[in-house]
């Protein structure tokens, strides 16, 4: 019985903290929706049905965009700028930067050496996309797991996904 009422107490200490907690808009544009041309403020910045979110080792924060079919970095320096995809043209391309097409990219995850990996709904499969290092370096984009829809484990390149919307990365 004692057990239970430490449960119940500690759960309401976390409500408590949590109820003081302020909400405040970080990034985007209130109620509108369009192409962000790279480089602007995040305040300015105009998305497209946001949907994963993922923070790097450096601190800049990924976003994929399923309206879009963009994948957006902000940078520590509070600067939104296309890293990957192509604004609203779909398709499944492996190629570098705004070349690259997604189709619906969902979840985010950041590998253990800041690569990020994107849950590519609408093409099922996994893209793995290269470690930031500059603004003028245009980042690959590669298919990392998956070939077409439905379910088969496997290696990587065998295996078979159904709308992929969430993903996690360990060390290794």
């Amino acid at each position: 019985m004692k057990r239970i009422a430490f449960i119940i107490a500690f759960f309401a200490a976390i409500t408590l903290n949590t109820s003081a907690q302020d909400v405040s808009l970080f990034a985007g544009t209130p109620n509108t929706s369009g192409y962000n041309s790279s480089g602007i403020t995040k305040l300015s910045a105009k998305f497209n049905q946001p949907y994963g979110l993922a923070v790097d080792g450096n601190g800049n924060i990924w976003i994929s965009e399923i309206g879009g079919h963009v994948i957006y970095m902000i940078t520590t320096s509070d600067m939104v700028y296309v890293r990957a995809g192509s604004y609203t043209n779909t398709g499944l391309v492996n190629a570098s930067g705004v070349n690259a097409k997604f189709n619906s990219p969902r979840g985010l995850a950041i590998g253990p050496n800041n690569e990020i990996y994107v849950a590519d709904f609408g093409n099922h499969v996994i893209r793995k996309i290269a470690a930031f290092t500059s603004l003028g370096n245009a980042q690959a984009v590669t298919t990392y797991a998956g070939s077409t829809s439905g379910y088969s484990n496997g290696s990587a390149t065998s295996a078979k996904f159904n709308n992929p919307s969430g993903l996690a990365v360990d060390n290794s």
